[in-house]
């Protein structure tokens, strides 16, 4: 993650071996706008204070900035799980440890270094009913099933027995 780090943020012109690319190609940065949840993460968990490059170039859609890379020999960015689309996902890792692929494995259990969990905020109590029942269905199996129809990562957790005594839980995921 360190060169993609420093490519990141200093805006560098060349790609080196750890992208697999040929060495002094140009690079083309692309990336999510400043409203993105994605963005923030990225900056939040590999960027830090520090700023992406002023040349990379910002989009609003996941899907669009997907293409983009796809279509860029040279190009490098970073997108949502289900925006993969035809680009190919690159494998990271925290300084010093073994580099992962974003699965949905990697991603539900949160050992891809860049995986980030989505919160719903309501008051402790809510008197909406609609509220109430948006949260239950959002929680259950049910809508569960629509966060991974969607391409995006489900939790479920369901019990599973073993041949040893008692019982686990086993996180469920699409793979």
């Amino acid at each position: 993650m360190i060169h993609v780090t420093k490519h990141c943020e200093e805006g560098l012109s060349t790609v080196d071996v750890c992208l697999q690319k040929s060495p002094f190609a140009p690079i083309k940065i692309y990336a999510r706008d400043n409203k993105s949840g994605t963005f923030d993460t990225f900056k939040t968990l590999v960027l830090g204070a520090k700023a992406l490059a002023p040349g990379a170039a910002r989009f609003e859609d996941s899907n669009t900035l997907s293409e983009a890379v796809a279509g860029d020999r040279n190009g490098i960015g970073f997108i949502g799980l289900p925006y993969v689309h035809g680009a190919k996902a690159l494998a990271v890792s925290e300084e010093g440890a073994r580099a992962l692929q974003a699965t949905r494995l990697t991603v539900a259990t949160e050992d891809y270094p860049l995986s980030r969990r989505l919160y719903l905020y309501t008051p402790a109590n809510p008197t909406n009913r609609f509220t109430r029942k948006f949260i239950e269905f959002a929680l259950s199996k049910q809508g569960q099933d629509v966060v991974g129809n969607s391409g995006f990562v489900a939790q479920i957790v369901t019990p599973q027995q073993h041949s040893g005594q008692g019982s686990s839980a086993r996180l469920q995921t699409s793979d």
